[in-house]
C-alpha cells in the first residue's frame, strides 16, 4: 500500500538528516515532522519516485510489504 503524502513527508522527516532535509527539499526536519511545510516540487517528485519504485516492486517482483 502506498503511504499518503502526509505519511511520506513524516517518514522523511525521520529518516533524513536535517542537512538533507534542507539540501533536498528547502525544508527543516522538524517542519516535516510537526506537518508545517507546503508541498513543493521537489516532495513531489521525490514521492513519486518513491510509490513508482514500491509498485515495481510489488507489481513486477511479487514482493509484498
Amino acid at each position: 500500500m502506498l503511504p499518503s503524502r502526509e505519511e511520506y513527508a513524516t517518514m522523511l522527516g525521520e529518516n533524513l538528516s536535517e542537512a538533507d532535509c534542507v539540501r533536498l527539499f528547502c525544508l527543516h526536519k522538524d517542519d516535516l515532522l510537526d506537518g508545517k511545510y507546503d508541498w513543493n516540487y521537489n516532495l513531489e517528485y521525490s514521492y513519486n519516485e518513491y510509490c513508482n519504485e514500491l509498485e515495481y516492486e510489488e507489481e513486477v517482483l511479487g514482493n509484498d510489504r
